[in-house]
């Protein structure tokens, strides 16, 4: 009876059996034709792949593909200037570049691309007109000043060294600053104004910027002063640098050192570029046409020097430097006549430099009644600060101010003058609203500017005992280093292997 239940129940489930074993054979024999398949389409495609490298290395193997030459030579794009590219293709690739970048260093290109004209502002110094009103500028910092007004922009040759576009030049010859902030030699702009125009314009004096094709007029050209301080090294890690004590009084957008400020710089005023380290410090300074009359027969002088020994291996021509110092004369007999039309301004109002350098001598002799006069009354009004002696943006940090307060006791008790070893550099801070109320001493800069801040090592220089109350922020700001070290290091290595993939596929 049991072996007849047995029997029973086996035929009732054997028919499942029988369907497991087909359906297992039935998958195996589809998964090795699958596997089959892709193995022939993964052949064919690396068959692809190396018949396109061997084609590469094909042509490039070519003899008319090398040259022969270990000189390296500069050269000249003069015969490009009547080249332009259509403006839907400029477009399309400044789109897909900016599509590409704009997660990297978004707080500068979204100040950037907001207005050019801020964006020179923010990092140029400027020499002005002195009989416009710039009251705007002096509450606001952020307010550009009008182009018009400018007489001359100051330009660092340490950070703000740049190439002349069309002749690649490092020293730039008569240079001038378009309206969009690019830089060009004299004779190369003017050349490229006289090119044939895409937009047939008969009249020379508009064209297109060749780098970012906004209108550019010949008459809104502006002379650049390259400027050098007198110590030409810029901050570096590991090394001792001097550090020079500047105050800015609450509500002035000027700073100038310590030991220097005199009673007779109004705050309230723009100074004037000859007065005691103005030209050095000052953001904005005024000048007259005779400022600009002597710099522009410097460039004339230059101009004739090159008139008179050009040659062929320089991208000038004869043409070209005739039309640069036509130009110049031009300008020298425009602000002539500025100057003649406003002969009772400088006989009424303006100090002469005489009348300057003689209060300067009587500000000497009075020197310890003076720093004693300002500390009484503009101590509590005023911002001191270390920052090197060069003219640019690397000031001390928050926290090494903050253990020179705790050691000197007042921050008018601060050595004018201080030598410290610099442990590390904090680069690429963008001035906005956080870090203007985060460091109040620096709200007189504009908006966009970048900064650096420099983190010292004290030890050689305050007692043990205070820098022992800061231990805990001193050993955060070394770790927070030493990551950063270990990061780009991380990161140097990543493209280093990613480049030597890229090398090895295609060879």
């Amino acid at each position: 009876m049991e072996e007849n239940i047995r029997k029973s129940i086996y035929y009732l489930n054997e028919p499942n059996n029988i369907n497991t074993r087909i359906t297992k054979n039935y998958n195996k024999e589809h998964k090795e034709e699958d596997e089959k398949r892709e193995s022939k389409s993964i052949f064919e495609k690396q068959k692809i792949i190396s018949n396109k490298i061997e084609n590469k290395k094909n042509i490039s193997l070519k003899p008319e593909n090398f040259k022969f030459n270990n000189k390296v030579e500069k050269i000249p794009l003069t015969h490009l200037l009547n080249f332009s590219y259509s403006r839907s293709f400029t477009t399309q690739l400044i789109n897909s570049n900016y599509k590409n970048t704009k997660k990297k260093n978004i707080h500068k290109n979204d100040y950037r691309t907001k207005n050019k004209e801020y964006f020179i502002n923010a990092n140029y110094r400027f020499i002005v007109s002195p009989y416009e009103d710039y009251r705007p500028q002096m509450l606001d910092p952020d307010i550009p000043i009008p182009w018009k007004n400018i007489l001359q922009i100051l330009v660092s040759r340490l950070t703000q060294h740049s190439l002349c576009a069309i002749c690649l030049e490092e020293d730039l010859v008569a240079s001038r600053m378009t309206k969009c902030g690019h830089i060009f030699c004299l004779p190369c702009i003017i050349r490229y104004f006289e090119s044939k125009n895409e937009d047939n314009n008969k009249d020379f004096k508009w064209k297109r910027c060749p780098i970012c094709f906004d209108l550019i007029c010949i008459m809104d050209l502006k002379p650049l002063r390259w400027y050098d301080n007198a110590s030409p090294e810029l901050p570096v890690e590991g090394k001792e640098i001097l550090l020079r004590l500047f105050v800015r009084k609450q509500g002035s957008f000027f700073s100038l050192p310590w030991e220097n400020m005199s009673k007779n710089i109004d705050s309230n005023e723009i100074p004037w570029y000859f007065e005691q380290d103005v030209l050095d410090y000052s953001r904005i300074m005024k000048a007259s046409e005779n400022y600009m009359i002597k710099e522009m027969n410097l460039e004339l002088k230059e101009l004739y020097k090159i008139k008179n020994s050009i040659n062929t291996d320089t991208g000038f021509t004869n043409q070209s430097i005739n039309k640069a110092i036509e130009h110049i004369q031009q300008s020298i007999l425009s602000f002539e006549k500025i100057s003649n039309d406003h002969k009772h301004f400088f006989e009424t109002k303006v100090l002469t430099e005489t009348q300057i350098n003689i209060e300067k001598l009587n500000i000497e002799n009075n020197a310890l009644t003076q720093t004693k006069s300002f500390d009484d009354k503009q101590k509590i009004n005023s911002y001191l600060f270390y920052r090197p002696q060069i003219m640019t943006h690397y000031y001390l940090s928050i926290l090494d101010i903050k253990i020179l307060k705790m050691a000197f006791g007042d921050y008018t008790l601060f050595p004018p003058n201080i030598i410290a070893k610099v442990e590390n550099i904090s680069a690429g801070h963008i001035v906005d609203d956080e870090l203007r109320k985060r460091t109040k001493y620096l709200s007189h800069l504009p908006y966009g500017c970048e900064i650096s801040f420099l983190e010292c090592n004290w030890s050689n220089v305050i007692d043990e005992s205070i820098l022992e109350k800061f231990d805990y922020e001193i050993k955060k700001r070394q770790q927070k280093k030493r990551e950063k070290i270990l990061k780009e290091e991380k990161d140097s290595k990543k493209r280093y292997f990613r480049e030597k993939n890229q090398i090895d596929l295609y060879y």
